[in-house]
Parts: structure tokens; C-alpha cells; sequence
């Protein structure tokens, strides 16, 4: 429990919160998802509240704070999924008029939720420059797929590369975009929900990628990085739980 005087200390905060301090009220609701608000003086314990936070949230955005606008987001699709799509998306729209880091981004995963292709491929093109590792492989399933654009098999197999490139270690994006330069070379398909559109699975890949790997990996044109890169992931999935 808080003492006296820290209660006193937070109405003060909320108080001034809700009297224009955006970034205060962006930070109170960031702490009832955190289970705990951080201040100039320590963290302040509070009850995770996914309400609290969502109140919050909402006043900080509506004073104009970007960043407030984007947890608001993303928070809105968790706790109502696709009857609050529109209203997430209208929030990242905002965030994108504020310049805020991934927001583009953001925007175009929640359009394509929407089903709204052109208008996710536009704004994955708009968020390539600031972060092109995370849409570099999202821009190639775009062009792969004719996903609100019109196909395009050589671009889309640099948008791979690129992707692989930018990832340095053997992560799971790498391994996803040498896959995918695999793929096109070899004819092999993939799907497309899987990779845009719809939250990532729990595990890294789903039971089509998993196939695909293991028909990728009897291929003897594969490329020593892709040889590796498939090795090490299918011993990764095949290990005993």
C-alpha cells in the first residue's frame, strides 16, 4: 500500500495530468501496464489495470503526446481486437502527422488488419527509411504476393536480402528472409497471412513454415548461409522439449 504521503503526491500528478501535462498522463498509463509508475523520484508501485491504462492513455493522446497515441494503439487492438481497429489506426495516423518513430509502421500492420492492402503497402514504402530492418521483409512479402501492389519478384527478393542483411546475428528475422530468397529462387510457396496482416504466432514458425524448411533443406542449390541457417533451425525445432 501507498503511504500518506506518496497518495497525496500521486493525486497531485493526476491532477496535473488531466490539467495538460501530456507526458505525466502518458507516463500514469504506461505504469498501470507496467504495474508500476516511474518518476523523477523512483518507481511508485500501482495494480496492473488495462482500463487505468487505457484511460490514461486516451487523456495523454488527447493533449497531442505521440507516444501516448501509440501505446493507446496498440492497446486498443489487444483489449477489443478488430472493433477497435479503426480507432487504432486513426491514432497512428496522428502519431505519423507527429514524426514518431514507427509509427508508419504500425499503422501499416493495422491496415492490413483492416484489409486495407494499398494502404498498408504505402505505408511500409513511407516507413522503410526509419526502420528498415523490421519492414524490409514485410515490403518483400508485399511485392512477392502482389499485396497491395503489383508483383514484382526481383525487388521483393531485395527486400529479403536487405532484410537478411540488416539482422547480423541468426535470429529468427534473418532466418525468415534467407527463407524467402530461398523460396523464390525455388518455386516453393509461402503464406502470406502468416507474415503480414495477423499477429506473429507464439512460436517462431507455424507447421507451413516448418514444412517449407525441411523441403528448402533437400534442395542441393541452396547457399551455404541458407544451408546453415535452415540447419540450425530445423535442429533448433527438432530438439526434444
Amino acid at each position: 500500500m501507498l503511504s500518506s504521503d506518496r497518495k497525496v503526491q500521486m493525486n497531485r500528478l493526476k491532477a496535473l495530468a488531466k490539467n495538460g501535462n501530456s507526458e505525466l498522463a502518458w507516463i500514469i498509463g504506461e505504469g498501470y501496464l507496467d504495474g508500476y509508475i516511474c518518476l523523477h523520484d523512483g518507481k511508485t508501485p500501482v495494480r496492473r489495470n488495462r482500463k487505468a491504462a487505457e484511460r490514461w492513455l486516451r487523456i495523454a493522446s488527447e493533449q497531442g503526446n505521440g507516444n501516448a497515441m501509440l501505446a493507446l494503439s496498440s492497446l486498443l487492438i489487444k483489449n477489443y481486437g478488430e472493433n477497435c481497429y479503426a480507432e487504432a489506426l486513426a491514432w497512428e495516423m496522428k502519431a505519423i502527422e507527429l514524426r514518431m518513430n514507427y509509427a508508419a509502421h504500425n499503422a501499416a500492420i493495422t491496415a492490413s488488419m483492416m484489409g486495407k492492402r494499398k494502404m498498408a503497402y504505402r505505408l511500409l514504402k513511407t516507413s522503410y527509411n526509419e526502420c528498415p530492418a523490421e519492414t524490409s521483409l514485410l515490403l518483400g512479402v508485399c511485392l512477392f504476393a502482389g499485396y497491395g501492389c503489383r508483383r514484382d519478384m526481383k525487388q521483393a527478393e531485395l527486400y529479403f536480402l536487405q532484410g537478411a542483411a540488416a539482422h547480423n546475428n541468426l535470429d529468427a528475422n534473418r532466418v525468415k528472409a534467407i527463407f524467402f530468397v530461398s523460396a523464390i529462387r525455388h518455386g516453393v510457396p509461402f503464406s502470406v497471412r502468416t507474415h503480414i496482416g495477423v499477429e506473429q504466432p507464439p512460436k517462431i514458425f507455424d507447421h507451413k513454415s516448418v514444412d517449407l524448411f525441411r523441403k528448402l533443406a533437400k534442395n542441393a542449390a541452396l547457399s551455404i548461409p541458407a544451408q546453415c541457417a535452415l540447419a540450425e533451425t530445423l535442429a533448433q525445432l527438432d530438439a526434444p522439449k
